[in-house]
């Protein structure tokens, strides 16, 4: 296989900010409305996307939001708890 036959067959992964979101959403069994807004009240999703895309997999990024400790890490991994 090309190189460029490789990479075109990656798949598409989404931001740590959308996937925190979704695991959130998850958790509260609903989708979440607004959302984005109450994430950048705590966090620069931005920011944590650019840190953590292509991060070390033992950085680990850890943060509150809506009642859930969220622990993002370097190897993609989103971790809620309540």
């Amino acid at each position: 296989m090309r190189e460029e036959d490789a990479s075109s067959a990656k798949v598409a992964v989404p931001p740590v900010s959308e996937r925190v979101l979704e695991a959130v959403a998850e958790e509260e069994g609903e989708q979440l409305v607004e959302s984005d807004e109450r994430l950048n009240d705590v966090v620069d999703p931005d920011a944590l996307n650019k840190l953590l895309t292509d991060a070390r997999a033992d950085l680990t990024v850890e943060f509150s939001f809506l009642d859930y400790q969220i622990l993002a890490r370097g190897d993609g991994d989103v971790i809620v708890s309540a």
